[in-house]
């Protein structure tokens, strides 16, 4: 977590894909042990001093990056996203008595802009505030019935109003009870 200033002469920050970012703005790095509520506490509180706000992660990082970005666009509303999505190289060397062995990985890497103002509304990965994404549900006729709160569930393809099941319905052997019972019964 740090804040980052650039000159007006420097073009780009390193390591970050975006051009045309704000004099200021706020740059989290959410790793895999990152907690959220601290990283979206952070952010919460410094972000009214700044224009926007960068949400960036490697590998296993890549779903808390996306995570924290939802949550602070909930919190903040309005905000103009600009998705980067790219894969890196790395390089794990193991060095054994006689040989070296290079494995070489592809590791994704994600970049999400949050901004209180559009920048440039053309190029790809841009969303406009408020913006559901590509899901339609004008034509499907199941969804109507639902509700505004089941909408948001159907269209992550979560099932609701179903009962959970029990632990006895989860499993296919027997529970205990019904062992004893059936021994019982076999006597």
């Amino acid at each position: 977590m740090m804040t980052l200033e650039r000159d007006k002469n420097e073009s780009e920050v390193p390591g970050i894909p975006f051009e045309d970012l704000s004099k200021e703005f706020l740059l989290m790095r959410v790793k895999g042990g990152t907690k959220i509520r601290n990283v979206l506490g952070y952010a919460i509180k410094e972000f009214s001093n700044h224009d926007c706000i960068v949400w960036t992660g490697v590998g296993e990082a890549v779903g808390k990056v996306i995570s924290c970005s939802e949550l602070f666009k909930t919190i903040y509303k309005g905000l103009h996203q600009v998705t980067r999505l790219r894969y890196i190289v790395s390089k794990n060397s193991e060095n054994t008595s006689k040989n070296v062995k290079e494995e070489i990985r592809r590791v994704p890497e994600i970049h999400i802009l949050l901004s209180k103002e559009a920048k440039d509304i053309t190029v790809s990965g841009y969303q406009a505030p408020d913006d559901p994404g590509q899901f339609n549900f004008q034509n499907d006729t199941s969804q109507t019935k639902l509700n505004k709160n089941n909408k948001k569930f159907a269209a992550m393809e979560l099932i609701t109003g179903r009962k959970r099941l029990k632990k006895n319905q989860l499993t296919l052997t027997p529970s205990k009870k019904n062992k004893k019972a059936n021994k019982n019964d076999q006597k």
